[in-house]
């Protein structure tokens, strides 16, 4: 049979649609292909266009073509703060800084002076030491755009603080702030400069006129107290505060006044004045929280500064009973704070039995685990001056095995170690150790060492006689008295060269000598006597390091890897 041969300009309904749907789908695939060349290649302004011919020549290498086309579209649009910008980076890193200065200058000019070429204009004056032109661009801004102060309030106070551009900046400052008072941001900045200007009762004053003009009732005056503070100038800071408060500040604002006027006398080292200031607090508003720090800072001062501890005593009890019964998670947290203070006053007062009992309830009642760690190592350090030495060292287990991450183990640990190792003759010269411990806690280091001259003396051969005299050694330099504590860690190495408190000695000699201005040759010293005696000693590392850090050798050579010789929680003593 014939084949019959298909009319090719006839087609079937249905053969119609699968065409036009198979022509349909090429359509979108040429489209969906046509799409990302046409996001690659967007329109550009002939601006836009003009910076990428200019980059693209100068990154192929051909520098004066590109920065000539850079030229070319500058001449053409000095208003436009972008081509300025780009074209005075390009030669600035070409090295053409005198062109890139010329740049900026004439585009501040066209752009009303625009912010972000102002700053970079400025940040290159300073680089090239052009500080007084620096400090003119900042100002004459200002004076264009009163209302923007922020960004150039840090580089003008910089500035001011040279001394040759002092005295005209600040004039010239004080007349803009003058033709615009209804922006508060230049009379701050104003007030700031002069003080940084080291014009502090100008500031001071300036700072009161503020305050009158705005009824600010203080908040000025405090302004400067707190930028004074903070600058390292407690005397200007109290004076401020003393203005402040007699301004009349809402009640709120002045028990934070009153506050900060106690810390600066603090700083100060106004003791008396300091106390009343804490008073002066609690009684300006019972019911304000500064009121409790006030009290803890108050008792702070008393124990740890004057050793007053019976006065001590008595501002934490009246701050114990201000947050108890509890009402919050802070009241828990103060409360724990408070009686570990109150046992260490009764502890300095002698009252063991006492110390001990409240050290127990905090130990098993606190709900800060650093609180309950340092009170159980209490209790068992109270044990320990007792001479109750069975009992001290359960309690020292008893911390190692319930918190053994805890900073207090290596202390519990040393405890534990003097306690074995030194049980003949009774233990009795291990009491003398604890009783001269107990007396070095009180403050009485010269009482502390002669009950260890006679531990020494009563008990020749004791095990204890090297822990002895590495605790003299450390009481010595409690004193201050660095050359006696040599004589005593000689006599320490001497005696017991194959113990391992023998170059302990030594490394804690040199830590207090890191510890003096000048001290690093003689610490060096001693920690090479270390290595070379004992190099296979725990202290050998850490001399070691010391050595490594006091001859810059070691990416962390900056760090002091002794510990602080005045910690009182030092594991070496």
């Amino acid at each position: 049979m014939r084949r019959r041969h298909a009319n090719p300009n006839r087609m079937s309904l249905s053969n119609r649609g699968g065409f036009w749907a198979c022509a349909g789908i090429v359509g979108l695939a040429l489209a969906f292909l046509a799409g990302p060349v046409w996001a690659k290649e967007p329109k550009r302004s002939p601006i836009d266009q003009g910076i990428r011919d200019a980059e693209t020549s100068i990154r192929n290498g051909q520098v004066d073509e590109g920065l000539a086309q850079f030229e070319a579209l500058f001449q053409a649009n000095k208003d436009n703060p972008k081509v300025a910008q780009l074209y005075a980076r390009q030669l600035a890193r070409q090295d053409r800084l005198p062109r890139a200065l010329e740049v900026y200058e004439e585009a501040i000019e066209h752009t009303q002076r625009s912010s972000i070429l102002v700053q970079e204009l400025e940040r290159l004056y300073r680089e090239l030491g052009r500080d007084a032109d620096a400090m003119n661009l900042c100002l004459d801004y200002l004076a264009d755009h009163p209302e923007d102060s922020r960004w150039a309030a840090s580089e003008l106070e910089s500035l001011i603080r040279t001394a040759s551009l002092a005295e005209t900046g600040l004039a010239r400052l004080a007349e803009i702030q003058r033709s615009h008072p209804e922006h508060p941001g230049l009379a701050d900045l104003y007030l700031n400069s002069l003080f940084f200007a080291g014009k502090s009762p100008e500031a001071l004053e300036f700072a009161a006129k503020l305050d009158r003009s705005r009824s600010a009732h203080g908040s000025a005056l405090y302004q400067l107290a707190i930028l004074a503070e903070k600058k390292g100038a407690p005397d200007d800071a109290l004076a401020a505060l003393d203005q402040a408060l007699a301004a009349q500040p809402e009640s709120g604002l002045r028990v934070e006044m009153l506050y900060d006027r106690a810390r600066m006398l603090r700083k100060l080292r106004r003791t008396d004045e300091t106390l009343a200031a804490y008073d002066a607090v609690v009684v300006a508003d019972p019911g304000n929280p500064l009121v409790d720090r006030a009290l803890y800072d108050k008792g702070q001062l008393l124990q740890h500064e004057l050793n007053r501890y019976e006065d001590a005593y008595a501002a934490y009890q009246r701050l114990l009973d201000r947050v108890t019964p509890i009402k919050s998670a802070q009241d828990v947290t103060t409360a724990n704070e408070v009686q570990l203070e109150m046992a260490n006053c009764d502890l300095q007062l002698g009252r063991l039995e006492e110390a001990g009992k409240l050290f127990e309830v905090m130990a098993e009642q606190a709900t800060d685990p650093a609180v309950r760690v340092e009170a159980l190592f209490q209790v068992a350090e109270m044990l320990f001056y007792q001479g109750r030495m069975q009992e001290a060292e359960a309690k020292y287990y008893e911390l190692v095995d319930a918190y053994p991450t805890a900073s207090w183990v290596n202390d519990a640990l040393e405890r534990i170690l003097e306690i074995g190792e030194n049980s003949d003759q009774g233990g009795v010269p291990l009491a003398a150790l604890a009783q001269a411990e107990f007396q070095r806690r009180l403050g009485n280091v010269n009482k502390a060492i002669s009950l260890l001259d006679e531990g020494v003396q009563s008990f020749p051969g004791a095990s204890a006689e090297d822990d002895l005299l590495l605790r003299k050694v450390a009481y010595q330099l409690d004193l201050g008295q660095v050359g006696p504590a040599r004589v005593t860690a000689d006599t320490l190495a001497a005696r017991f060269p194959d113990s391992r408190l023998a170059p302990r000695g030594y490394l804690q000699i040199a830590e207090y000598y890191l510890a003096q201005s000048g001290g690093e040759g003689a610490a060096k010293d001693l920690c090479t006597e270390i290595l070379l005696r004992w190099p296979n000693s725990i202290e050998a590392p850490v001399a070691r390091s010391t050595i490594d850090r006091l001859e810059g050798r070691g990416r962390d050579s900056s760090e002091l890897l002794l510990p602080n010789p005045v910690n009182r929680r030092s594991n070496l003593t």
